[in-house]
C-alpha cells in the first residue's frame, strides 16, 4: 500500500468527512478511498460518453462532408459529358486502311507505345 498525503481546503470539509465516516463505521482514510473511487469511476464514464458523443458527431460531418464531395463530383462529370470532346473523333476510310502498306502505324498508336516504353526503361 502506498501513502499518499491529503490535505482538506476547509475545517468544515474534514468534519463532514469525520462524521460521514463515523455514521457509516468506516475509517476516515476507507471512506475518502471509496469517495475518490466513486468520483473515478463516475467522471469516467462521463469522459468516455462525452468522447463517444463526439466521435459520433465528427462520423456525422465527415459523411455529410463526403457525400457534397460525391454530389459535386457527379455534378462536375454531367456538366463536362455536355462539353465538346478534347479529341473528336473521325472516321477512318476503309479503303484508305485497306491499301495502306502493312506494318505501317498511319495513327502512330506504336510509335506512341515504343516512346511509352523507351522513357519507362530511362528511368
Amino acid at each position: 500500500m502506498s501513502v499518499f498525503p491529503l490535505r482538506l481546503p476547509s475545517q468544515g470539509l474534514r468534519e463532514l468527512v469525520r462524521e460521514v465516516a463515523a455514521s457509516e463505521r468506516i475509517s476516515q482514510n476507507e471512506f475518502i478511498v471509496q469517495a475518490v473511487a466513486h468520483e473515478v469511476l463516475l467522471r469516467g464514464a462521463t469522459l468516455a460518453d462525452d468522447l463517444e458523443r463526439a466521435a459520433k458527431r465528427i462520423g456525422e460531418l465527415t459523411d455529410a462532408e463526403y457525400a457534397k464531395i460525391v454530389d459535386r463530383s457527379l455534378a462536375d462529370f454531367a456538366q463536362g459529358e455536355g462539353l465538346a470532346e478534347p479529341l473528336p473523333a473521325r472516321a477512318i476510310d476503309l479503303e484508305d486502311a485497306a491499301q495502306a502498306e502493312p506494318g505501317t502505324d498511319s495513327l502512330g498508336v506504336v510509335a506512341a507505345f515504343e516512346s511509352a516504353r523507351a522513357d519507362s526503361a530511362q528511368d
